[in-house]
């Protein structure tokens, strides 16, 4: 894994090339730090990178994950990790249960499982 001088040093070396054409029109990048399956640090590299990440940042909550974003015409950041790393689960997973309508009439029905 990279150190965050490392990766700094990268992201600098493309600032400048960027800004020895300040008016040259790119695509929006798209930087992503995923913090998932312990990369990264795991939860601890999350949260060490939360504390530096520059503010105002939104706090994004998925079904499995919890994002944090940048979002700017200029740039999108994300830093992302699953939420069972970070959050305590208070309602496990639970098969979902259905209740249907009859589609069949009975004489039908006995059709379809003969």
């Amino acid at each position: 894994m990279p150190t965050a001088h490392e990766s700094s040093l990268e992201l600098r070396r493309l600032a400048d090339a960027l800004d020895s054409n300040p008016d040259m029109i790119i695509a929006r990048p798209i930087i992503y730090l995923g913090y998932n399956y312990g990369l990264g640090g795991g939860k601890d590299g999350f949260l060490n990178f939360a504390k530096v990440m520059p503010r105002p940042f939104d706090k994004v909550y998925g079904a499995t994950e919890l994002e944090l974003r940048i979002q700017t015409d200029a740039i999108h950041i994300t830093a992302c990790i699953n939420r069972d790393k970070v959050c305590r689960i208070v309602t496990p997973a639970q098969p979902a249960q259905y209740e249907c309508e009859p589609l069949f009439s009975d004489s039908e029905e006995e059709g379809v499982t003969a």
